[in-house]
């Protein structure tokens, strides 16, 4: 490619080509501008959407309760009058957007289904995407978390572009779900297969608070935090060895009490000086705290027990009477995240 001439170019020219050059980005996701700008998010520009209330559709399950609210809507519309009312107060997000497939009717921009032959189908989905994950991303608490529903077709491109708006510092983690259990034959290799790409608002306070995130109530069992421990909930474990002195456990004086322990004397001060030991009548106990209990919180990504694409569709067929929309995800699934 040959070199550009910039030796006729007056001082303000050559200013504007610095600034352009200084402007350009040196790494990161980069598409296509709109050729047409969507005309959802134009229309926000000038008008404020304004949700209507439809009497007799309240969801209600308890009156001494908040009442849930279900928004029918574009997603666009309903995100911009959430930021007037709930910025930086939501704690989860989960999204399942359009794949991006390139069925021929399987997503619209502009009003128009974008297929496999659209050159800009890449870019389309970008320009999409970034602008609602910028409105979700103000939604979110410093704590909040967001998911997102995606396959292949969109995977590389979510992950950067998730870099670019929530920052690459608070990414947390890629969770593949399974979401079948059949095999396809016609394929080289059968898809069996989504991902939910998971950040964080601000990931240093997640990982503080990582014990509270991921537990199911039967792991809560024997734990409890009435005292409002910062270090979380705690349950009491016995510091008496059992078998005693058979067993060459110590044998001394504590707080008063005599017995064969599982830790030495100086460890036990230890302990105690720390306010982890507590007495009660003639015992000794010691706080065990849930974060340090590793088996209970391990979690790892490959989830292959929240429920399949099949399980969704027939809870959909239960309650709507029929299969309203493709590829429903499972309750089960969303309860997931919620622990």
């Amino acid at each position: 490619m040959a070199k550009k001439d910039y030796s006729n170019l007056t001082k303000e020219q050559l200013l504007e080509v610095i600034e352009k050059l200084e402007g350009k980005k040196k790494y990161g996701l980069v598409w296509d501008e709109e050729r047409v700008p969507e005309k959802v998010v134009t229309d926000c520009q000038d008008k404020l959407p304004v949700l209507t209330e439809v009497k007799g559709k309240e969801i209600t399950t308890d009156e001494n309760e908040p009442t849930h609210i279900l928004i029918e809507g574009d997603n666009y519309h309903a995100l911009s009058v959430l930021n007037y009312t709930h910025k930086g107060k939501v704690d989860l997000i989960y999204i399942d957007p359009p794949y991006n497939t390139g069925k021929d009717d399987e997503w619209k921009y502009n009003d128009k289904f974008v297929d496999k032959l659209d050159t800009y189908r890449h870019s389309k989905w970008l320009s999409f995407m970034s602008k609602r994950l910028e409105l979700a991303k103000e939604l979110l608490k410093d704590e909040g978390l967001i998911f997102i529903s995606i396959d292949d077709n969109e995977i590389a491109q979510s992950r950067l572009l998730c870099d670019k708006i929530f920052g690459e510092d608070n990414f947390v983690n890629i969770i593949c779900q399974k979401s079948r259990h059949s095999i396809s034959n016609d394929l080289i290799i059968s898809e069996n297969h989504n991902f939910l790409l998971f950040y964080a608002k601000r990931k240093n306070i997640l990982f503080k608070n990582r014990y509270k995130f991921r537990l199911k109530k039967e792991d809560y069992k024997g734990y409890s935090n009435p005292n409002n421990d910062p270090d979380g909930p705690w349950k009491l474990v016995p510091v008496d060895g059992p078998g005693g002195e058979s067993k060459g456990n110590p044998h001394y004086e504590f707080q008063g009490i005599t017995g064969y322990w599982r830790y030495s004397k100086e460890d036990m001060q230890d302990y105690y000086d720390k306010g982890l030991i507590v007495v009660r009548g003639n015992s000794l106990s010691r706080k065990a705290y849930l974060k340090d209990d590793k088996g209970v919180i391990a979690v790892t990504t490959w989830w292959d027990d929240a429920g399949v694409t099949t399980d969704g569709t027939n809870e959909l067929i239960r309650v709507l009477g029929s299969k309203a929309f493709n590829n429903p995800k499972p309750v089960s699934l969303i309860k997931e995240l919620l622990n």
